[in-house]
């Protein structure tokens, strides 16, 4: 039953590494934006000056009565890019885009980070601006024209900075052109989301204990944390010395918040030393989910984050995301223990992150990924940190394998850790859960019991891989030897209102047949029955974990038989390839032969016969 994972005979790597205050525009693109810089009056024609691309709705603005584009090179104005950072002076428009400026007031703390979006650095005449978007985790190049809308009193339509710099406007256009249009910024639900977009800084969600320990272990002062209500309100946890305050970054104002419970709280690890490493993995989708593995090599010790990113586009709306599930998993060490778990737990995310302390050595990543329909996706990983690492996709693991791994993470990261004992050391069930999913493992090690269990669950569980019930009781047999895995989904949202309530109801444990048993019931009940004579009898018999043979000899002759026998999914007496059967009844004899089955998860299980035999 151990976890048997494929090999890689080696590890072929061709990762480039980004530094996050460092400009990651070295790609494939820079021949093409010196071609676009060189080029007069530079027009964006995928993103044009037309109505559809201000708003979904063709009535919200209208042309020569709302707005109008005005060039920023045409203007009188001495307008830099991005030169000041102040977050009281950036200003909301017609837009109702609070969540997507609440990004840009928390990022004007990390004025580096706003000035490396920009690969143009200053205002030039032919109007072309390029900007760098990490979407997905990876680096793209946005190219727009500096064409703006305003409204018909010469004030910017849209977000704006309230000075001369005008790093609001033009990045504002290019999530827009990212988006779609303009008013599609308003779905914008996270502000964590547009912060990993300009940065690619990883960003992670914390509870209270997490937050309060992680604020007073903090040693690097470009690591900020902020906190988001149930408004959606933005406040900037701030931390000087001893000395700790929230800024209300809608108001202006310091106030001190000593109940953290109603607040969402983010934590972004900000380090110019980090190194990023971005891999894109393309996964089809089957049946709305897919089980991934990932290895993982690491060859200095290092402080990480690693994250899997979804594709987005950009509905603004979390129920269009999976839920993901990420495990790191610890091949170093030699009991093969999980290092440490991720999960969403109640809703779709985009971003999945996980932070850790990484040795020396390698390791499997295992990715859990659900969809409410079948679509085609791709996943971005992505290592955030102090030193380098490098992904290698294991493509020929089979699901089989994929299967033993979640076995053994589920045992090491069971919400029992003493696990139920049914009367003997041999027979285990073990409750783990992961996300919205609660699993329930059960493990025969024994070789001659049988373990059935009544299974007794609440309404708000589904089971999803075991055959529908609508009644909330399941029946359920573990054969010797075996492992079953039971998977239920959560139904509820809140987490504080749900629990485990799978109860074993009742159970018993029955032993294998013996040989006397088995006789009887193939000859009361036989799956097949092989005459050689009128009184000489062979009896087949199937049953869940094995198959018989009974000879039965009721004639006065003795009966010989040499049977060269090819199994398929049974072995036996631990062989599963005995060859030559030497078989000899006496008269009035019965003897039996047992077959086991090898692999319970084949349905298909037999065995082919070429025999000879005689009567003496």
């Amino acid at each position: 039953m151990g976890c048997t994972i494929y090999q890689q005979e080696k590890f072929d790597y061709d990762q480039s590494i980004q530094y996050l205050f460092n400009e990651p525009y070295k790609n494939n693109h820079f021949k093409q934006r010196l071609e676009i810089c060189n080029q007069p009056e530079f027009l964006d024609e995928t993103f044009q000056r037309i109505n559809m691309n201000l708003s979904q709705d063709q009535k919200r603005f209208q042309p020569q009565k709302n707005y109008k584009w005005k060039r920023l090179t045409q203007q009188n104005i001495d307008h830099n890019l991005c030169h000041d950072f102040r977050y009281t002076q950036i200003r909301k428009g017609e837009l109702n885009n609070n969540n997507f400026l609440n990004g840009l007031r928390i990022l004007s703390f990390q004025d580096i980070t706003i000035k490396k979006v920009f690969l143009t650095k200053s205002i030039k005449n032919n109007s072309c601006l390029i900007l760098i978007l990490n979407q997905q985790g990876l680096w793209q190049q946005i190219i727009i024209d500096d064409y703006l809308p305003y409204n018909m009193n010469d004030y910017p339509l849209f977000s704006y900075y309230d000075g001369n710099d005008c790093w609001v406007q033009l990045i504002e256009k290019a999530f827009a052109k990212i988006y779609g249009c303009f008013d599609k910024l308003e779905q914008i639900v996270e502000a964590n989301e547009i912060i990993r977009d300009i940065t690619g800084a990883p960003y992670l969600i914390l509870d209270v204990e997490e937050f309060i320990q992680k604020v007073k272990n903090s040693q690097n002062k470009q690591w900020m944390f902020y906190l988001m209500n149930e408004k959606k309100e933005i406040f900037l946890f701030k931390k000087f010395e001893e000395k700790m305050f929230c800024l209300d970054l809608s108001r202006d104002v310091q106030q001190q918040i000593n109940d953290f419970q109603n607040y969402q709280l983010y934590y972004i690890p900000f380090d110019p030393q980090y190194i990023q490493i971005v891999q894109q993995i393309s996964i089809p989708i089957r049946n709305q989910q897919v089980k991934y593995v990932i290895e993982m090599k690491v060859n200095k010790q290092s402080h990480s984050f690693i994250t899997v990113s979804q594709r987005d586009l950009k509905f603004g709306c979390k129920d269009y995301y999976g839920q993901l599930h990420m495990i790191i998993y610890d091949k170093n060490n030699g009991n093969n223990k999980e290092l440490k778990r991720i999960y969403s737990k109640y809703q779709q995310v985009r971003d999945l992150t996980i932070e850790c302390d990484l040795a020396i050595g390698q390791y499997l990543i295992y990715i859990e990924a659900f969809w409410d329909q079948q679509t085609d996706y791709s996943l971005n990983i992505q290592s955030y940190g102090s030193g380098q690492v490098f992904f290698k996709q294991l493509e020929k693991m089979e699901e089989k394998e994929k299967l033993e791994l979640l076995h053994e993470m589920i045992i090491y990261h069971s919400v029992d850790q003493n696990k139920s004992i049914y009367g003997n050391d041999q027979l285990y069930s073990v409750k783990s859960q992961i996300g919205r999913y609660k699993y329930l493992l059960f493990e025969n090690k024994t070789f001659d019991l049988t373990l059935k269990i009544n299974l007794q669950y609440k309404l708000h569980l589904v089971m999803v891989n075991y055959p529908y019930n609508d009644l909330q009781v399941q029946q359920l047999q573990i054969l010797p030897n075996e492992r079953k895995l039971l998977t239920f989904q959560i139904l509820l949202e809140k987490n504080d209102k749900h629990q485990f309530e799978v109860q074993e109801k009742d159970f018993e444990i029955l032993e294998r047949l013996r040989d006397n048993e088995i006789i009887e019931k193939a000859m009361k009940e036989p799956t097949q029955i092989i005459y050689r004579n009128s009184e000489m009898k062979i009896y087949n018999y199937r049953l869940e974990d094995e198959c018989a043979l009974v000879y039965v000899n009721d004639s006065e002759q003795k009966y010989i038989e040499q049977n060269k026998i090819k199994l398929i999914n049974l072995s036996y007496k631990g062989n599963k390839n005995p060859g030559l059967l030497h078989i000899e009844l006496q008269p009035k004899e019965k003897q039996l032969f047992r077959f086991y089955i090898v692999d319970r998860n084949e349905k298909q299980y037999e065995f082919e016969c070429n025999q000879q035999y005689r009567f003496e």
